[in-house]
């Protein structure tokens, strides 16, 4: 990612305006429109020559000679990290947030996709809320529970207590007491570390450590697939989409 270029207090202003002007309107802004609208002490020239440095500087861009100026996804990016003022939640969208939180499932899919719903019902757009990037994530603690004689389950705690659980088949009969076994090695020895490091791991394994392999291959494809999973998108009331979604 780009590093910021420093802008001095006008070049933010006017920016600022740009972004604020065409997130409305849709329409490329100009500096007549500028200079009408937002800064009637300055001169249309003096306008133009700072939207021409803005373009230089990557911020904003001409999509034609003689169209106004949009945002360029830097300068999206520049209005909401350095120029957007946060603004205050409604008592309205508090008690809705409350409300809606407190009959939240518990489960970290459930809490996604309900904090998505909310933010499309208050903002009335669409949302999308992603969690964090697990594959970098590093493993606290690996539980195996059996279910049946050639069949566990892997319980795997990572850093922020996020909870991912993926069943195993075995190769042979295990009982409880060789899976707490196996358990107690594998945290001794995969305890911090991330997917890649693992997968690194997994490599070392020798022919003759099957079943180790297995549940190493397991632990890395819960944290490889929980991003593709672990993701909701949704939309507001007023969407067609939305409403087939809650009949």
């Amino acid at each position: 990612m780009l590093e910021p270029t420093p802008l001095d207090e006008r070049k933010q202003q006017i920016l600022k305006a740009v972004v604020s002007d065409y997130t409305v309107t849709g329409v490329p802004v100009g500096s007549q429109v500028l200079a009408a609208k937002y800064f009637i002490a300055l001169s249309s020239a003096t306008i133009r020559n700072e939207l021409a440095d803005l373009v230089g500087t990557g911020y904003l861009q001409q999509p034609h000679t003689s169209a106004g100026r949009i945002p360029t996804d830097r300068g999206y990016r520049y209005f909401v990290d350095f120029l957007m003022q946060p603004e205050s939640a409604s008592p309205g969208v508090r008690r809705t947030v409350r409300q809606e939180f407190e009959s939240a499932p518990r489960s970290v899919d459930g809490i996604l996709e309900k904090a998505a719903m909310v933010l499309a019902q208050v903002t009335e757009n669409v949302s999308l809320v992603t969690a964090p990037e697990i594959s970098e994530q590093r493993i606290k603690h690996i539980d195996l529970v059996s279910l049946e004689p050639q069949s566990a389950l892997i319980i795997l705690v990572l850093e922020g207590n996020l909870i991912k659980q993926q069943v195993v088949h075995l190769d042979r009969p295990t009982s409880q007491d060789d899976l707490s076994r196996m358990a107690a090695m594998l945290n001794r020895k995969v305890k911090g570390q991330t997917a890649e490091e693992l997968a690194a791991r997994l490599a070392q394994l020798g022919p003759d450590r099957g079943e180790q392999r297995r549940i190493i291959e397991r632990v890395i494809e819960s944290k490889s697939c929980w991003n593709c999973s672990s993701r909701a998108p949704s939309w507001p009331a007023s969407c067609s989409r939305w409403r087939s979604r809650r009949m």
